[in-house]
Order: C-alpha cells, then sequence, then structure tokens
C-alpha cells in the first residue's frame, strides 16, 4: 500500500522512474547566456555528468552555475562528475575563451581528464569537498588561476592536471593525496611555495611534477621513496631542498638546472642517483655523495662551475 501512493506521489510530482533505458540518455539545458549538455552515467546509483556546452553567445563573458541535479526523461540524476573535455577550450573563438568562473556542486566527486584545459581566462573556481579525482590535464594552461585550494578527499591529481598554470602562486597538497602525476604542476611559473599536510600519502615526486616552477625551497615529505626524472628541473629559484630518509632514488635530470642550489643534503637512504641529475646546478659548491651510493652515473655534476668539494664515503 505505501509503495502504491508513492507512486501516484511522484506520477503528480512529475518526478518519473530511473531505469535502465535512462544510461546515456542526454538533456540540454538552456541559460541566460550559454545552454549546458548532461547525460546519464549510471542508474544505479542515479548519477550523470556535464559533457560540453551547446550553445552561447559569442560577445559576452559566462559565469557557469553547474546545478545539482538535472531531469532527463522525467528522472532526476544528480551531477556527480564534470565529463572529459567538457570546457576544453581548443580555439581562440571558443566558448571556453570567454569563461571566467565556474561553480560546482557539492554533489561533484570527478573532475575529468582536459575538463577546464585551455581556459585561459578562468579567474574563479572553487572545487567541492566531496571531489577525490582531478583528471589528467584537467586546468592545463588555465592561465587566468591565481590560487585554487585542493579539497582534503581528494586522492589523486592526474598528469598534467594544473600544468602551465603560469599565474598560480601557491598550493597545498592535503594528506589524502595518494597520486599526484607527471607534469601536474610543471611550467607553472609563478610557483613559489608548495606545502605538503603532515601525514601524507604520496609515495613518489613523479616525473617533471614540479619542473619549471619559482619555488624556492622544497620540504620533500616523508614517506616519498622516489624523486622522479626532471622533478625539480629548471627551477632556477631554487635554494634550498630538504630531503627525507626514506627517498631511495633520485631520477635523471631531478635537480637540472636548479641554478641558485649551492649544497643539498642527500640522505644515506638513496642508493641510486641519475644521469645529470645535479647537471648544470651552477651554484653548487659541495657535494657529500650518500653511504650506499657505489657509483655515480654520467653527467651528475655537469655544468656545475662551482664545485669545489665533493665528500666519497669511505666504503
Amino acid at each position: 500500500m505505501r509503495k502504491f501512493f508513492l507512486f501516484i506521489a511522484l506520477m503528480i510530482s512529475g518526478v518519473g522512474f530511473v531505469n535502465a533505458q535512462n544510461f546515456g540518455s542526454t538533456v540540454t539545458i538552456d541559460y541566460e547566456t550559454h545552454s549546458l549538455k548532461f547525460t546519464v552515467t549510471s542508474v544505479d546509483p542515479a548519477e550523470c555528468e556535464v559533457i560540453c556546452p551547446t550553445a552561447y553567445k559569442s560577445s559576452v563573458d559566462y559565469n557557469v552555475v553547474i546545478p545539482e541535479k538535472v531531469t532527463i526523461e522525467g528522472a532526476e540524476f544528480p551531477v556527480t562528475r564534470i565529463g572529459n573535455d567538457a570546457f576544453k577550450s581548443s580555439s581562440s573563438t571558443s566558448y571556453a575563451e570567454r569563461l571566467k568562473s565556474v561553480s560546482i556542486p557539492n554533489t561533484v566527486t570527478s573532475i575529468g581528464n582536459n575538463a577546464f584545459q585551455n581556459c585561459c581566462s578562468l579567474v574563479g573556481i572553487t572545487i567541492p569537498n566531496n571531489v577525490t579525482t582531478i583528471g589528467n590535464s584537467a586546468f592545463n594552461n588555465c592561465y587566468g588561476l591565481l590560487g585554487i585550494t585542493i579539497p582534503n578527499d581528494v586522492t589523486t591529481i592526474g598528469n598534467s592536471a594544473f600544468n602551465g598554470c603560469k599565474n598560480l602562486l601557491v598550493i597545498s597538497i592535503p594528506n589524502n593525496v595518494e597520486t599526484m602525476g607527471e607534469s601536474a604542476f610543471s611550467n607553472c611559473s609563478k610557483l613559489s611555495k608548495v606545502t605538503f599536510e603532515e601525514g601524507s600519502k604520496l609515495t613518489a615526486l613523479n616525473s617533471y611534477v614540479f619542473s619549471s616552477t619559482a619555488l624556492t625551497s622544497i620540504d620533500i615529505p616523508h614517506g616519498i621513496t622516489t624523486i622522479g626524472s626532471y622533478a625539480f628541473s629548471a627551477c632556477s629559484a631554487l635554494e634550498s631542498v630538504t630531503i627525507p630518509n626514506t627517498v631511495k632514488t633520485v631520477g635523471q635530470y631531478a635537480f637540472n638546472t636548479c641554478s641558485a642550489l649551492t649544497s643539498i643534503e642527500i640522505p644515506n637512504s638513496v642508493t641510486s642517483i641519475g644521469n645529470y641529475a645535479f647537471s648544470s646546478c651552477s651554484s653548487l659548491e659541495s657535494f657529500i655523495i650518500p653511504e650506499n651510493i657505489t657509483s655515480l652515473s654520467n653527467g651528475t655534476f655537469s655544468g656545475c662551475s662551482k664545485l669545489t668539494t665533493i665528500t666519497v664515503p669511505k666504503n
């Protein structure tokens, strides 16, 4: 009897039932200056994602508010994802060139690959607390971003997620982040400060992760075992690096062209230093080789014109 009355209530309210036939269905919703398209990605639970803008006025700027839920074929679907390539800019006249701000609802848990890539005018965006994944190149080349807060629930930051955000100044990495992809913050030419929350779950700083940034110092968190290839390459302002005793590998070109670095202490936990790891560190004056290193790779100190002292372990 209760199910019967629920059915009647739903019929009166105009809200339909979710069923398998809804999967893949789409709807386009018109707003004052633009339209957005949504597609059903799951029926159990009911979920949908924003997949793209479909129409817009070419002479105005856009401030997009993504709704918490939309109605598709008579049924309600929470918006849980910003789809791959959703707002990606591919030409100088595209929608994304005039996108100024985006309001993302708390129902969203994932931001897809290339979701806001090349949205160079985007200056305002808040990633909601329920987001756990920031996809590959999600904010790649978003020049207008001055700052962004990564929520505590994020576990994955994809490859090149913030690559080329050249006006980004400061970033804090929450301790729940387990994976930070290659080039995640590379070419952020004004990024001068990166902090890691205590208790970080990261085990690797992947290739190019902070290359070509304005970092002046970095305190690598305990638990990191690998500093990847080119991880800090071309960080010309980097003066101070703290490496924990959990690190075992320093990749090739890891600190290449860190021209302000005068000294660096490598813990004895390190067993491998890659080719050209400290090449062109033109201010490096001294270096102590860790006890567990038995040989140095090609070009480790190539171009270190001020290096006068290398301390070799007794063994």
